[in-house]
Order: C-alpha cells, then sequence, then structure tokens
C-alpha cells in the first residue's frame, strides 16, 4: 500500500513538472526556474537595486524576460518603446492579486482602481465618470493627482524611517476624493477620518 502511495506521489510530482515546463515556454524567456520556487533563489545574489540587476539580464535575455516567483510568472520589460506597445493592449492590462489591492477592493478584486479591462471595470469607470461630473467641485483631475503624490511622497522621505504604506494610501485616496467633493485638502481635516469610515463601509459592502 505505502508503495502505491509513493508511486502515485511520483507521477503526480513528475505529472506537475511537466505541466510547469510547459507553461514556461508561454513566456518570454528568462533565467530557467525551479518547480514550486521559480528564480526566488537566485534573489539571494541581487547585491545591486534590482533594476540595476534587471539589466544584466536583458543583455542576457532580450528586453523582455520572465522571472517566477515561486509558480507565478512575472513579466519585465526593458525597453521604453517595447513597454508602450505593450501597455496599450488590452490583453495586457490585467492586474495580480496584490495586497495593495486588498485595500480598495473585495476578494474578487472587481473594483475600479485596480480591476481587469473587463465588463465590471467599464461598468464602475462610467458610473465614476457620471459621478464626478455631477459632484467635482474641482476640473483638473490630473493636477490635483499631481500635487497630492507629489506632497505624500515629500510626507513619506521626510520620515526618513520604515513606514505603514496603509497609512498613506488611504491619505492619498481620501485626499483625491475630498478635493473633488469638498474642494478641499482632507489629508490636513478632521473629515478625513470620516471619509475613511465611509470608505471603509462602501469597500466591505462591495
Amino acid at each position: 500500500m505505502i508503495s502505491i502511495i509513493i508511486l502515485l506521489a511520483s507521477l503526480l510530482f513528475a505529472y506537475y513538472i511537466c505541466l510547469f515546463y510547459l507553461k514556461t515556454r508561454q513566456y518570454p524567456p528568462g533565467p530557467t526556474p525551479l518547480p514550486l520556487i521559480g528564480n526566488v533563489l537566485m534573489l539571494r545574489h541581487f547585491r545591486q537595486h534590482w533594476n540595476k540587476e534587471l539589466t544584466k539580464l536583458y543583455q542576457i535575455y532580450g528586453p523582455v524576460i520572465t522571472l517566477w516567483l515561486g509558480p507565478m510568472p512575472i513579466v519585465f520589460i526593458g525597453d521604453v518603446d517595447v513597454a508602450r506597445e505593450a501597455f496599450a493592449k488590452i490583453e495586457l492590462t490585467g492586474r495580480t492579486n496584490l495586497e495593495l489591492a486588498c485595500l480598495y477592493c473585495n476578494e474578487k478584486h472587481q473594483d475600479f482602481s485596480l480591476n481587469n479591462n473587463m465588463a465590471s471595470w467599464w461598468a464602475l469607470r462610467n458610473v465614476m465618470h457620471k459621478a464626478i461630473r455631477k459632484y467635482a467641485k474641482c476640473n483638473d483631475l490630473s493636477g490635483v493627482v499631481d500635487t497630492i503624490v507629489t506632497d505624500m511622497t515629500a510626507n513619506m522621505i521626510a520620515t526618513n524611517q520604515p513606514i505603514n504604506p496603509t497609512i498613506f494610501a488611504y491619505n492619498m485616496s481620501m485626499s483625491i476624493m475630498g478635493h473633488f467633493i469638498l474642494n478641499e485638502k482632507c489629508v490636513y481635516i478632521h473629515t478625513h477620518q470620516i471619509m475613511i469610515s465611509v470608505f471603509d463601509m462602501n469597500v466591505d459592502n462591495t
């Protein structure tokens, strides 16, 4: 009985390995990954910023490479022109399940902030545009976002210590929405806390 279990386990593992390496052929070239752990071990040898380390890989494998973090493939683009061409295609506008997405989306990641380019995203986009046109007290969206993100980045740098990104993510989102709805910088007023409570409630109900 034990020998049969070992045999079945070995066959399943061999089947998984075959499927894994067949899957790697569907992605751009890159360092050969190991089953289950991918290219995680090579990250131990990164001595510089990962952008500089990736530059070395671009020179070996080309401007588009794939690194496997465990069983999940991550495609990196090291050429500006290729990146512009890629991001203009709907097929490449998907979103992975990041921890950051959990701050803004429901468990299915079906919300406007970090959603795949699908029917639900377009529906939410149309609703958002109607809400902005109806309630917004400011027409310069790009200018407001640029100012708030710049201020928040300066605040993050000024702390000069490890930070909790959740707080700053909330601050930026609430300040942008508050500026449009209330025409105020909500990071510095009590309304900010009220908006966070409303935001949390809306996320829980999505």
